[in-house]
């Protein structure tokens, strides 16, 4: 019997320019929460985040909204998740507001590096190279991010 159920969506705008645009949303029965982050694609700098609590099973959970916009300037890097949770949870924050600004970050390092490799000329040098080389190749951004680019103890 399905008692409760949650769905988080996200997605990503690439308008002409420099940045992404990535709305992720969480709704449940209790809650209906957006989140928006504007993220300069050179720099991996967050220039805007926002938040909208639509629907909370408290009023005091709006206390932890003026949080998110301290998210301005800080880089999709590692570490990045440590950092967000310092500044949007714990007992001043939201655990709904970081589970989204996780996928969000995800999604928006997924869409750099696609945005990196979006020449067609690239691509297809890239698609050519072993798996190895490709591996190679992405070791510094993914490191420890997954069991393939694992480093070894």
């Amino acid at each position: 019997m399905n008692v409760y159920e949650r769905n988080i969506n996200a997605s990503i705008e690439t308008p002409a320019g420099e940045n992404l645009i990535t709305r992720a949303s969480l709704l449940d029965l209790d809650h209906n929460i957006r989140i928006q982050l504007i993220t300069e694609i050179a720099t991996r700098t967050i220039t805007s985040a926002s938040v909208e609590m639509v629907k909370t099973p408290f009023e005091a959970c709006r206390q932890a909204l003026p949080n998110v916009e301290k998210l301005k300037g800080l880089k999709i890097e590692r570490g990045f998740a440590k950092k967000m949770r310092k500044i949007v949870g714990g007992n001043t924050g939201c655990t709904h507001i970081v589970e989204l600004m996780l996928t969000a970050a995800s999604l928006t390092s997924n869409a750099i590096l696609l945005e990196a490799a979006r020449d067609p000329i690239k691509r297809r040098l890239f698609a050519m190279k072993s798996e190895s080389e490709r591996m190679n190749e992405l070791e510094d951004f993914l490191k420890d991010s997954c069991v393939v680019f694992k480093q070894e103890e």
